[in-house]
């Protein structure tokens, strides 16, 4: 800081107790520029960072980040070495209407994995300027956002709703320094705090969550012992929040919710299996009495399950969005799939791991190439093809559009198009369009026909899968057993003999799913989903 031009990252700063690291510090003279660097991203147009009458307040969707950059403005302009200097805040966001100009600019910064188990860049040796396009990041000067902030605005905190930018940084300093609590209303923010135990065998540590939770309810043990309001479905009820409502009514517990709390106000035109209010209602029953046996429709689903053409198809697509386009002519977090992994189950209940797909050449862009893969394996016949929830038809939709808006297409685009808009749903002028082919969502089977207590209000697949594992003890003991491999049972691609279920530990199968994540094209979670279901149909123990 002593030169009269430098350029520093994660610059530290403090003012009194209060401490910063800027993300970089641009200094020109007596002008200081700094600059907090975000992977949110924009659109192009300029943005209106300030809502409500006038102009009084941050738009929410800005809040963190704006007052992030507010407060290290705050502690630079008032620490003893930058007093006198003039201070310009700026955003940089990356810009998701350009388009990058440069082939492979990615592999210019490598992250590698460091002795320690931390993560390290690697910037490419003799890397220069003219090698980069910078033009997909947007930099935003924001001094009027943030005088606004320090200045004017009411600081937006569910603690206190009179007080000011600076009021707030000294009370929460004050606050911090003497080592206090402060207790805010019980929100929805909730459900997602860090600062929670949750293991009742680890009930001696510390839990901010329950502090605060017993602050405002005065239930004491009976936060930990009880199905908390945090835990109930709130899916498919529209603007409505099922959770806010039960806090409005000093209701945290599942147990003390009555029907009418969380009645619909209008029915919901479901007539196929349980609709949201009944499925919430299985969960906060179960919970009443204490019943721990999974809710199934048989009846509804072998219905369903009737209209299905074997042998089904189970595909799994591994993606990722990154900000820096891998590609030319490519745009940030444009989506890239390279990876699907293919499993069959026949009539009969034969499971096979039938085919794979994965791009690891450098510098290729794979999406029209995973498509031709996985049409050329899926047009073999006409049997019924399964998702779980939207992923695998949302990326679908996002290939067909970047055919669509490429510039050189390949000279298959009808063929790769057309067999994309069979086997998906999709929006035109008309409304909804659902494929000849469109592929069947077990999510939906699941919201339909399927409740476990275990699972509590979430229907993730990682939550689903253990639930069902608990509930067939059929798949426990054939899961348990080395049948997934070349020449088994189940065949593999990949594998000559693998056991999925620890049987002594069944609830290891959470962390085996995380596992399945790290794992080349093995995934056998919708088969076993399904095949939870079958032994339904044929029953089976």
């Amino acid at each position: 800081m002593n030169n009269n031009d430098a350029l520093l990252t994660e610059a530290a700063f403090s003012f009194g107790s209060l401490f910063v690291r800027v993300d970089i510090l641009e200094k020109k003279g007596n002008l200081i520029n700094i600059y907090e660097v975000k992977s949110k991203s924009i659109d192009g147009a300029n943005i209106n960072f300030v809502s409500g009458k006038s102009g009084t307040k941050i738009k929410s969707e800005w809040v963190s980040y704006l007052y992030d950059l507010a407060f290290q403005y705050y502690v630079l302009s008032n620490s003893d070495l930058l007093r006198n200097y003039t201070i310009v805040p700026h955003l940089i966001l990356v810009d998701k209407s350009k388009v990058c100009a440069v082939d492979g600019m990615n592999q210019m910064f490598t992250v590698v994995r460091t002795e320690d188990g931390g993560k390290e860049v690697i910037i490419k040796p003799g890397i220069q300027r003219s090698d980069l396009d910078t033009s997909i990041l947007k930099i935003i000067d924001v001094s009027s956002e943030i005088d606004g902030i320090i200045n004017e605005y009411v600081f937006p905190t569910n603690y206190r709703d009179d007080l000011r930018f600076r009021e707030f940084v000294g009370l929460a300093s004050d606050f911090y320094s003497k080592n206090e609590r402060i207790f805010v209303p019980l929100s929805t923010e909730c459900r997602g705090c860090q600062f929670v135990n949750r293991d009742p065998e680890l009930s001696d540590l510390q839990s901010g969550f329950h502090e605060c939770w017993h602050n405002q309810s005065k239930l004491g043990d009976e936060l930990r012992t009880n199905d908390l309001v945090t835990d109930i479905w709130g899916g498919l009820a529209g603007m409505r929040s099922i959770m806010g409502e039960l806090l409005s009514k000093r209701i945290y517990l599942i147990k003390d919710i009555n029907e009418v709390d969380i009645a619909p106000k209008k029915n919901d035109g479901r007539t196929i299996g349980l609709s949201p209010h009944q499925r919430r209602m299985q969960q906060v029953n179960r919970v009443k009495t204490g019943n721990k046996r999974s809710y199934f429709d048989r009846d509804g689903f072998l219905a369903e399950a009737s209209t299905w053409a074997y042998p089904l198809h189970m595909i799994d697509f591994e993606t990722a969005a990154p900000a820096i386009p891998f590609n030319k002519n490519k745009h940030p977090y444009e989506g890239i799939a390279f990876q699907f992994s293919h499993h069959t189950i026949e009539k009969d209940g034969t499971i096979k791991h039938a085919g794979e797909y994965i791009s690891f050449e450098k510098g290729v862009f794979p999406n029209y190439e995973f498509v031709r893969n996985l049409k050329k394996q899926l047009e073999v016949d006409n049997g019924s093809i399964f998702r779980y929830h939207n992923h695998e038809n949302t990326f679908l939709n996002l290939i067909y559009d970047q055919l669509d808006s490429d510039q050189n297409p390949p000279d298959d685009i009808e063929e790769l198009q057309e067999f994309i808009r069979s086997i998906t749903s999709h929006k035109d002028v008309s409304g909804k369009v659902e494929g000849l082919r469109n592929m069947i969502d077990l999510y939906q089977i699941i919201i339909r026909y399927y409740y476990s207590p275990s699972a509590k209000g979430s229907n993730s697949i990682k939550k689903i899968l253990p639930a069902m594992i608990n509930d067939s003890e059929f798949l426990r003991e054939k899961y348990c057993k080395p049948i997934y491999g070349r020449g088994l049972e189940i065949p593999s691609l990949n594998f000559d003999s693998h056991i999925w279920i620890d049987s002594k530990n069944v609830m290891i199968l959470t962390k085996l799913y995380q596992h399945f994540l790290t794992i080349t094209m093995t995934r056998p979670s919708t088969n076993i989903l399904v095949g939870w279901m079958k032994l339904q149909m044929a029953e089976l123990p």
